[in-house]
């Protein structure tokens, strides 16, 4: 019975030391412009419909986080900051509430046949006037989200100004998507309609057809996407009769360190994702 008990004791407290290690290698390592978890593309679903700009404050409250995006505590950025990276957008204190709203109400799941598990992509966000007339937004992650992040063996580099340049939301939703798939060592990817309704925040019941999906989100995503020079998607949609059957992408990247492990993100980044 002791030595049962012993040798139990020895198992977890090695587990729980290696755990403890992965967590320090993480925090002492800074990310790249938008690096994000392959981890998402299998086992978590980020589901909602924030809007366009609303991803965008996203990515660069991911940017601004950097190495303690897995921890749990809140973040701060000058909302100049932004303005100078989204000059497109409009931020008065109706729109920042609005985008707050869009990105408390997104959520990641995670989900496998033992685990599921449920929270916002940004538990609370503040935004404070000070006397000097600076804007400071606060921000806390979701505990799932942080999960994703210290849990995920590999990650995907995001180029940051790309998606500043995205029109639609459809389109960042589309590049995470592809962008979380290219390290998993395929080129290909077939998805269910229902479940690309899901990455792209198309509700299920709506009165998108197959058809529209393809032709207004899909098709206008890939256009924009396409235009990154390192980056090449091709997509089809088999038919069986007049019915879409299911949704192909297949892609080819240009340039090999578009991904990194967790073991080398120190050494990787800070170099051009691009060389």
């Amino acid at each position: 019975m002791f030595t049962s008990i012993s040798f139990s004791f020895i198992i977890n407290l090695m587990k729980t030391i290696e755990t403890l290690q992965k967590t320090k290698k993480l925090r002492g390592q800074k990310f790249a412009k938008g690096v994000l978890p392959n981890s998402l593309s299998q086992s978590y679903i980020i589901e909602g419909k924030p809007s366009v700009i609303a991803l965008k404050i996203f990515h660069i409250f991911l940017d601004k986080a950097s190495d303690k995006i897995i921890d749990d505590t809140s973040h701060h950025i000058s909302l100049n900051e932004i303005s100078h990276l989204i000059p497109s957008g409009k931020f008065s204190s109706y729109s920042l509430e609005l985008y707050f709203k869009d990105l408390a109400k997104t959520i990641v799941i995670f989900r496998t046949p033992d685990v599921i598990g449920v929270s916002p992509l940004i538990s609370y966000a503040y935004a404070t006037r000070y006397t000097n007339g600076e804007v400071i937004l606060e921000y806390k992650f979701g505990h799932v989200l942080r999960a994703a992040y210290k849990n995920s063996p590999n990650y995907t580099m995001l180029d940051l100004p790309y998606v500043m340049r995205f029109k639609k939301r459809y389109t960042i939703r589309l590049y995470m998507l592809i962008c979380s798939l290219i390290n998993l060592k395929k080129s290909t990817q077939t998805f269910e309609f229902d479940e690309m309704r899901l990455h792209l925040g198309v509700p299920l019941k709506s009165s998108y057809t197959n058809a529209n999906l393809i032709y207004d989100c899909i098709l206008p995503a890939l256009k924009e996407i396409n235009e990154i020079p390192y980056i090449d998607i091709n997509f089809h949609s088999p038919k069986h009769g007049q019915k879409f059957t299911n949704l192909v992408f297949s892609w080819d990247t240009h340039y090999k360190r578009r991904f990194i492990k967790k073991d080398h993100l120190g050494k990787s980044l800070g170099n051009s994702v691009l060389e």
